[in-house]
């Protein structure tokens, strides 16, 4: 039968992962409520024709851009994996290398949207003052989310550390302890 672990030598800050998850959980299924709003009830009535700065002819057609749609898939599988460490952490199967792949791939995919946010205030669709409202705000959330998951991947990198370095010294202390014990026998002995 397994005993649970002593928590004296768990590599886990428990304080640190509630506060990290905390934001994440306040702030991703907001934003994506906020998208799925858009992609729902966004919809511009008519094509609409503008020209741009340099002179040239840009068509706005309707339907929702291509970055709402990725900024939602994105910020839906970050939230998955945020659950995904809370239900693993909770049925002691989370470990620190798993952690660690999962604030990885939370913030290089955060990236991603955070880029077409930006250079969408550089496009025709931010003509419209409120889309440029709603685009700031978006960009605003993803910015945030991007701060909270370096600060996990950074506590990531820790817990990785402190738990190999436990393991080390645990090898190392419970290995000395066998060989002091059981000394190695001479080939003479054996004659």
């Amino acid at each position: 039968m397994l005993s649970p672990p002593d928590r004296k030598y768990a590599p886990w800050r428990f304080v640190y992962l509630v506060l990290i998850w905390a934001f994440e959980l306040a702030v991703l299924p907001v934003t994506v409520i906020i998208l799925a709003l858009l992609v729902v009830f966004y919809s511009p009535p008519t094509t609409t024709t503008y020209i741009d700065s340099a002179g040239h002819i840009q068509t706005l057609t309707p339907g929702v851009p291509l970055w709402v749609t990725l900024n939602l898939v994105v910020l839906a599988i970050d939230l998955i994996l945020t659950c995904m460490e809370i239900v693993l952490l909770n049925m002691r199967d989370l470990s620190p290398q798993i952690y660690l792949w999962f604030s990885i791939v939370k913030t290089v995919t955060i990236l991603g949207p955070i880029g077409l946010n930006a250079y969408t205030f550089s496009t025709i669709w931010s003509l419209n003052k409120y889309n440029n409202i709603f685009n700031g705000v978006v960009v605003g959330f993803n910015a945030f989310l991007f701060v909270i998951f370096a600060i996990s991947l950074v506590h990531a990198i820790v817990m990785v550390r402190r738990y190999r370095r436990q393991a080390e010294d645990y090898l190392e202390r419970h290995v000395s302890d066998h060989f002091t014990m059981h000394q190695p026998l001479n080939s003479t002995q054996y004659r």
